[in-house]
């Protein structure tokens, strides 16, 4: 699975449980995508 620079090995599920190892929710990459765009936006205002 790869989302923008990372690459993540994980074994997809057939069934989202909480017993999972890892909880990765492919519906919220937009919203990962802007806390990063905005958090970069800050540190260049910043510095």
């Amino acid at each position: 699975m790869i989302e923008g620079k990372a690459k993540l090995n994980v074994d997809i599920p057939k069934i989202v449980s909480k017993d999972m190892e890892i909880f990765y929710n492919p519906v919220m990459k937009f919203n990962r995508d802007m806390s990063v765009l905005i958090l970069n936006s800050i540190g260049r205002s910043l510095g």
